[in-house]
């Protein structure tokens, strides 16, 4: 069966991101992790600091106390990092580790590829 060409793209992008995680034996997500971190990464996208209090309600499929688990785990297995606010040390900001930068690097540059046309589907 021949499929679109676009569902075809968006499948060397699929290949190209497993690649990714496993050629860097970067550390595994959950599912709930990874929607967690793709919410976090858009609020670093857009330069927002996210607090944990404010994590906590992101995914709404979950309960705060699932979500902030997932926060736990993403932090042990060093996603990310909490950092406490220098006014108030109640408040604690989560921020990504060299880990998550260079994880979301390498991701960009392949959605970045895979976007240009006349790619071929060597990689």
């Amino acid at each position: 069966m021949k499929l679109p060409e676009a569902v075809e793209r968006n499948i060397q992008l699929l290949r190209k991101l497993i690649q990714i995680k496993k050629k860097r034996n970067y550390p595994k997500m959950t599912p709930q992790a990874e929607r967690m971190f793709g919410a976090l990464a858009s609020n670093w996208m857009n330069h927002e600091p996210i607090r944990v209090k404010e994590a906590v309600l992101i995914d709404t499929s979950q309960g705060e106390s699932s979500n902030f688990k997932t926060i736990k785990e993403l932090t042990k297995s060093g996603w990310i990092e909490l950092v406490v606010d220098e006014k108030d040390n109640r408040v604690k900001y989560i921020q990504p580790t060299e880990l998550a930068l260079q994880y979301l690097q390498e991701y960009g540059d392949a959605l970045d590829k895979s976007c240009q046309p006349n790619q071929s589907s060597t990689t």
